[in-house]
């Protein structure tokens, strides 16, 4: 068992999408709405030449996970973007037979033991960059697949309805001032993306650099 602290049997899962949305390019989102938190939860999937890398996973159906391992491949890695997420994490590693990657922060403050420990620079199956985003939830990381033009955000952005893109609210972050300035990295020139998933919120298929340079300040 890599989740030492998810002991068997697995506690009920209240979030379960039916179906996954396959976004191209080896990318496929879902979601469920989780009544314990009042809002919608959503975890991606990434193609990789190694496997899929899964963030932030809730369950899925049988039926929508079978279809999810024909349509993009077998689950390679679980990832964690902050430690907030834990999630079902411990089902898709078991049923798997996969790791957990986190940032220590985020998997201490889940109670988790990660068989990967993440920290800024560290590539996931050889593809995918992580970025480590402190001053937003414990453990806070994005995660750049750049063949894909893809970023995967946890908590720091929020992509719901009425608002659309937004930053996560002051009272949610350890350090609100930080976790602006470390927004303001997702900006830096070596980083090309043109589509963004959220662990809460629509995906953004295009033009989702253009969008996160619209909403920060220009100073």
């Amino acid at each position: 068992m890599r989740l030492s602290s998810m002991a068997d049997p697995a506690p009920a899962l209240p979030a379960r999408a039916r179906e996954f949305h396959d976004l191209g390019r080896g990318l496929a989102v879902w979601h469920d709405f989780d009544p314990a938190v009042k809002v919608d939860l959503w975890s991606t999937a990434l193609s990789t030449g190694k496997g899929l890398a899964i963030f932030d996973p809730i369950a899925l159906t049988d039926q929508a996970r079978e279809e999810l391992v024909v349509t993009l491949g077998e689950p390679a890695l679980v990832v964690l973007t902050s430690g907030n997420h834990a999630r079902a994490a411990a089902d898709w590693v078991r049923r798997f037979d996969v790791p957990l990657a986190a940032h220590p922060d985020a998997a201490a403050e889940a109670g988790v033991t990660a068989d990967l420990e993440l920290t800024d620079g560290t590539a996931l199956l050889g593809e995918i960059i992580a970025l480590e985003l402190p001053g937003a939830g414990a453990g806070e990381m994005a995660f750049l697949h750049p063949s894909s033009g893809t970023l995967v955000i946890g908590d720091i952005l929020i992509h719901l309805p009425p608002h659309g893109l937004t930053v996560l609210p002051d009272k949610y972050c350890s350090d609100a001032k930080e976790a602006h300035r470390s927004l303001r990295r997702l900006l830096g020139p070596q980083l090309s993306y043109e589509r963004m998933t959220f662990a809460h919120g629509d995906p953004i298929t295009a033009g989702a650099r253009a969008r996160l340079e619209a909403l920060l300040p220009q100073n």
